[in-house]
């Protein structure tokens, strides 16, 4: 009986997608599957019906992490061994890591059981050794930023007392120091064996973990903040403030003038107008290029603007031009590479509520670790711009 039960759960579940599917003409499945949070959103919104575990996948995305919780949850419950089951434990997982319960996340992927979850595994096996992080005090804060001879920028932090200046960094999922920076502040650290970062130069990189006993930005105050402990790059600054420190802050403005703007109050909640939401833990902003939308990461860790194969493949006019074909160097946590890219003619996004242009922007050969984003956009984008983890909005001043 338990077999039939499972073959009329799926048949329900698949009449299900193909009723929503006839109502709306999307196809819901392939929506998942490309990770397209914003078109699923939209056909959340005009379908009557909806699979619950894609509902689950729109709430987190637009970071409802509680109602993603409930959802997935629920999916778990009601199902034995379909592949929404599967679905949900990842969803779960993402929500707990999000909100550093890593003992409930390493329980998700230890249920899925699946060799491609080992670095995570690795990750949160180690986490659970340490404290969560609280935030003490929370007050709006400007901070001076200003930009390192590598291009990053790099702002004043208090790490156990003692000064440093670190990157705020929307591309990586964790805070982050060198080892020669951990050693400086007297951290403890904990390897992680099977452990393997991934980066924007696709090399990726091994880590130990530690936890510093408290983080000062503004008028921020942490307790418990994990760092990776990765190798020394010159090319890189001591240190970097991660997506786990950033959605305490809730907005960020990098202001013209040279100060970060933290903690601002946020705006209304419109999950219709969102135009920011988290593919696991990647910030991802919609944008429009020739009225068509595409998904852009957002990485203040980057410098410039590079557009991705994605963007090449849906838009093959703009990258018509071969002898337009050079090399890029490409640098991460892991190292640097160098790879072919076609140097773009000056292409203009509509994003929020501004036009942006991009002048000798780049068409990578490579994807980002098979991610599948139309462009990957640096810190000298993000200027002017405000980020509102609250409402889930992007825009410039």
């Amino acid at each position: 009986m338990r077999g039939v039960g499972i073959v009329l759960f799926i048949a329900g579940l698949l009449a299900l997608v193909i009723f929503v599917h006839s109502r709306t003409g999307v196809d819901l499945e392939s929506l998942y599957r490309g990770r397209r949070w914003f078109e699923l959103r939209d056909a959340l919104l005009h379908a009557g019906r909806f699979p619950t575990v894609y509902r689950a996948a729109v709430t987190f995305a637009f970071h409802d992490f509680s109602e993603a919780e409930r959802l997935a949850s629920n999916v778990v419950r009601s199902a034995s061994e379909p592949i929404d089951m599967i679905r949900a434990r990842y969803i779960l997982a993402d929500t707990y890591a999000q909100e550093e319960r890593y003992a409930a996340a390493l329980a998700q992927l230890r249920a899925v059981n699946r060799d491609q979850d080992k670095s995570d595994i690795a990750l949160y096996s180690a986490a659970v050794q340490f404290p969560r992080q609280l935030v003490i005090t929370r007050r709006t804060s400007r901070v001076p930023w200003q930009a390192d001879p590598n291009g990053h920028l790099i702002f004043p932090v208090t790490v156990n007392g003692r000064l440093a200046h670190y990157e705020l960094d929307t591309g990586s999922s964790y805070c982050s120091i060198s080892r020669t920076e951990a050693d400086r502040l007297g951290l403890k650290t904990v390897d992680m064996p099977g452990f393997r970062g991934t980066d924007g130069s696709g090399l990726g990189f091994e880590a130990a973990l530690a936890s510093a006993d408290k983080v000062t930005v503004g008028g921020f105050e942490f307790e418990h903040v994990l760092f990776e402990v990765r190798a020394d790059n010159k090319e890189l600054p001591p240190g970097v403030l991660g997506m786990h420190v950033i959605l305490a802050f809730e907005t960020i403005t990098w202001g013209r003038d040279g100060v970060l703007e933290i903690g601002a109050p946020t705006g209304p909640v419109n999950i219709r107008e969102a135009n920011l939401c988290f593919d696991g833990t990647h910030l991802i902003a919609r944008a429009l290029f020739q009225k068509a939308g595409i998904h852009v990461f957002l990485d203040s860790g980057a410098s410039d603007i590079d557009f991705l194969p994605r963007f090449g493949s849906d838009f093959p006019a703009v990258a018509r031009d071969k002898s337009a074909v050079g090399r890029s160097r490409i640098t991460g946590v892991g190292g640097t590479v160098e790879e072919p890219v076609v140097f773009l003619p000056e292409i203009e996004l509509d994003v929020g509520n501004a036009s942006v242009r991009t002048n000798r922007a780049v068409l990578r050969s490579k994807d980002l670790n098979g991610w599948g984003y139309h462009a990957h956009a640096g810190s000298r984008f993000l200027q002017g711009a405000t980020i509102d983890l609250g409402a889930m909005k992007f825009g410039y001043q």
